[in-house]
């Protein structure tokens, strides 16, 4: 897969800000974020300009606003919309730009703020501006992304340590400035009192020194929710790392598409979602996702077969991926710590490689470090079980829960639209989680934990896979034990029901053959009761086997309960009973009830036997007492077609 994702021209490496984990110190995609509430300091900041056209006395300061001092340090533009109205404001005495509608915001902590005047957003043009602490200059962009719903209108760019600023620096030729260490820590490029420092540490330094040197405007804090590390529960930052990529926006070299391109006209018409909200929610993820990070700093995990040779030049081509794959295919993965890169790219051929740089030296080479992201691996299954174990060309379902959009499903569409064209799965079905009877997450600390195990020696397999089936998924569920004592007395009355027909055949002698059945059916007499239960049967089949192909689990599952409670145990059997206790066996009457039984039975434990498969193949197995011993699931085609009914007896039902 990856092999042919790198033929497409889609991957690459480069020095971008990606998530990254001060704890782990590897980069993280979205799929490994959750999102907790983090307290984070909030200050305004003066740049002084170096030079300004306005009509004003004294230095004049632009405002930034931002919830990062640490970031601080690695400033190197101001940004501004060209949409926004901008002001002369008086804080304190002193010259300051600020967006005209955020004037009330810094006014909540400086009373003493006035507007002076207006100005022209492209007089913001070329102006310069002079680090508060740093002997450096920061030129005033106008980027599209600053708005005035927060902050002062005017954005501190740091291209090392966010996205938009990485872009609009890119445009701009700033350099991808970055002076976070992977530990979390200035390195020796910063001002010697932070040189050394945690980040976190580093605030406070930061805010105290601003204030020191009169460039602070206020600091407050405050608490807002902020992605952190899904293993080690700790806030992740933005930081720049030469890191491998999958380009979503990239054209791919067989049909100049992108992959945003496909998957976005894919979810729009050939995809499948259950509930269809998960549509609009992948969708919406797709749309505005960056490229994808692939590459992770672990000691363990599936590597990412590139070199580098003595003179910085890097191998990664789709024949030297290719060339690797079979050496771990014959070696197993340990074969790339085991081996040396000389070792590695012994059946590769250089020469014929046309993708390959010309002047890699293969003797110089060395391994690069990086591994597989384990979503790229995960995403990638479709592959290894689908395609190559199952010889099928996509899957029928994705089923996973709510978060796996941003997950596995994401991830998964991905690079089968890079290899396939095409999404890896016809559907996708999400579902909420299991939470306490009062909406709470369950968990043994909070002594309100749940276990399958204790479940199911409690009450049963059937019984749970029975309330576990009349669940409405599409949402979060809440479960109490007292939940599974109703689900047990709804099973009951589904297999008293299956005990009572079975019961009853048992002095009924057939051979098993269920062509016999459909030849009963077409010879019935439309103006029986017999014949009306068969009607009623067939109906209901058609209704249940609906539900399982639309994933409508909840409804199947009370589709079956109705049936046997309504149709069955208080009609049909509760009328035939008379005959069947009374009448001999010899009895047309009885016999046709017995035959009608078996016909029911037959589609009634089929349809069972995807919610309760061991109730089911009971009851095949005791109907087929007379077979060698096989199960219901390498017999489950079984249907027929009935004559028309009496439509009398709809209005005689009506009636009773």
């Amino acid at each position: 897969v990856f092999a042919q994702m790198v033929d497409e021209n889609i991957v690459f490496r480069q020095l971008k800000p990606v998530h990254w984990s001060i704890a782990n110190q590897t980069a993280l995609a979205e799929a490994e974020l959750e999102y907790m509430d983090k307290t984070s300091d909030s200050v305004a900041v003066k740049f002084k300009l170096t030079n300004h056209p306005f009509n004003t006395d004294g230095p004049v300061y632009a405002v930034i606003w931002t919830t990062t001092p640490w970031t601080l340090p690695a400033n190197l533009a101001i940004a501004f919309g060209n949409a926004i109205n901008y002001s002369l404001v008086s804080v304190n005495g002193e010259t300051c730009i600020m967006a005209t509608e955020r004037v009330e915001f810094i006014k909540n902590y400086v009373s003493d703020t006035s507007v002076i005047e207006s100005i022209k957003t492209d007089q913001l043009n070329g102006l310069i501006a002079q680090h508060p602490f740093i002997d450096r200059e920061a030129p005033l962009l106008e980027a599209g992304f600053v708005t005035t719903e927060d902050g002062t209108g005017l954005v501190h760019i740091a291209p090392g340590h966010g996205t938009d600023d990485y872009i609009l620096g890119q445009a701009n030729g700033l350099d991808t400035y970055c002076p976070v260490q992977a530990d979390g820590t200035y390195d020796d490029t910063v001002p010697d009192w932070i040189t050394g420092q945690s980040i976190w540490k580093a605030n406070q330094i930061i805010v105290e020194h601003l204030q020191a040197n009169n460039t602070l405007i206020f600091h407050d804090t405050f608490t807002h929710s902020y992605p952190h590390d899904w293993r080690s529960k700790t806030p992740v930052i933005f930081r720049s790392t030469d890191q491998w990529f999958i380009g979503v926006d990239h054209a791919l070299k067989s049909n100049n598409q992108t992959l945003r391109q496909m998957a976005l006209e894919h979810i729009n018409t050939t995809i499948e979602f259950y509930p269809d909200t998960g549509k609009a929610r992948l969708y919406s993820m797709l749309e505005t996702r960056p490229d994808w990070c692939i590459s992770r700093q672990r000691a363990w995990g599936l590597p990412i077969p590139a070199f580098q040779d003595a003179n910085g030049t890097i191998l990664l081509t789709g024949n030297s991926v290719r060339a690797i794959a079979e050496v771990i295919k014959t070696d197993g993965s340990d074969a790339w710590f085991r081996k040396s890169a000389q070792e590695l790219l012994t059946e590769y051929d250089l020469s014929s490689d046309t993708d390959a740089p010309a002047d890699f030296d293969v003797n110089t080479a060395t391994k690069l470090n990086d591994i597989f992201d384990v979503w790229f691996e995960s995403g990638s299954s479709w592959h290894a079980v689908v395609q190559a174990r199952q010889n099928e060309d996509i899957a029928d379902l994705y089923l996973e829960g709510s978060d796996q959009h941003r997950g596995w499903f994401h991830l998964s569409l991905l690079p089968s639209l890079a290899v396939n064209k095409r999404p890896p799965f016809k559907g996708i079905l999400t579902h909420g989680f299991i939470v306490d009877k009062d909406g709470r997450k369950m968990s043994k600390s909070q002594g309100n934990a749940l276990t399958v195990d204790e479940l199911l020696k409690t009450y049963g397999a059937e019984v749970t896979r029975w309330w576990v089936s009349s669940l409405s998924y599409e949402g979060d569920i809440k479960v109490d034990l007292s939940f599974f004592n109703e689900a047990g007395d709804l099973y009951r009355k589904i297999r008293n029901t299956c005990r009572f027909i079975v019961s009853n055949l048992n002095d009924f002698e057939h051979n098993g053959n269920l062509k016999s059945v459909q030849s009963y059916i077409e010879s019935m007499d439309p103006n029986t009761v017999d014949a009306y239960a068969i009607e009623l049967t067939q109906t209901f089949q058609e209704t249940v086997l609906n539900h399982y192909k639309n994933y409508q689990i909840r409804d199947a599952n009370q589709a079956i309960y109705q049936f046997c409670n309504e149709t069955l145990s208080s009609f049909y059997c509760s009328i035939s009973k008379d005959c069947l206790y009374c009448d001999t066996p010899e009895s047309k009457a009885r016999q046709s009830i017995q035959m009608t039984f078996w016909s029911i039975l037959e589609i009634l434990i089929r349809l069972l036997a995807v919610i309760c498969p061991h109730t089911a193949d009971e009851a095949y197995k005791v109907l087929h007492d007379k077979e060698t011993n096989q199960s219901i699931f390498l017999n489950t085609e079984f249907g027929y077609s009935c004559k028309t009914y009496n439509p009398l007896f709809d209005e005689l039902i009506s009636v009773r």
